[in-house]
């Protein structure tokens, strides 16, 4: 929910604090609602529709599955190439438009490696969590697929297999 409610900015068109909380987020949005700019947020609705309607089509038509499978990549670069050819968007309605990319793979250094107790503690949690929720979705899939081939799984087996890949 959190994840899904801090990407409201780029439809309102206005910053919102990183925090854990629903209500603060939601507190931010209603103080600045007033500040909100119109086009970002027609274009990120017009957006949505598009990725929400070629899904329903896909679901209504089979012909139609590809485009449903294509339609993220096509309104990327439908979005960046309207954003491009028409600089009023983002001169004069502030739509913003993506920054440079830069090239290759940054500098591994030794300093880089160098883990320390106070960097531990910050990151064991949520090392934990994913490794957890990875492995809980890797065996309902595992579980999903024996029921529909009736075949036993193995919960060891899993996390060996998931502990060695």
């Amino acid at each position: 929910i959190i994840i899904g409610l801090s990407q409201w900015k780029y439809f309102l068109g206005f910053p919102l604090p990183s925090t854990e909380h629903v209500h603060e987020l939601l507190g931010a949005v209603s103080r600045g609602i007033a500040g909100s700019r119109p086009m970002p947020l027609v274009l990120g609705l017009t957006w949505l529709g598009f990725l929400v309607g070629t899904r329903r089509l896909a679901v209504i038509d089979r012909r139609y599955r590809i485009l449903a499978l294509a339609a993220p990549l096509l309104s990327c670069a439908m979005g960046a190439l309207l954003v491009w050819t028409l600089p009023v968007l983002r001169e004069h309605y502030g739509v913003a438009c993506v920054g440079p990319i830069f090239a290759g793979i940054p500098r591994l250094s030794a300093q880089d490696l160098y883990m320390t107790w106070e960097l531990f503690d910050k990151i064991i949690t949520t090392a934990v969590s994913v490794a957890l929720i990875g492995y809980m979705e890797s065996i309902a899939i595992a579980k999903a697929l024996a029921s529909q081939h009736q075949y036993d799984i193995r919960a060891g087996q899993e996390l060996l297999a998931l502990g060695l890949s």
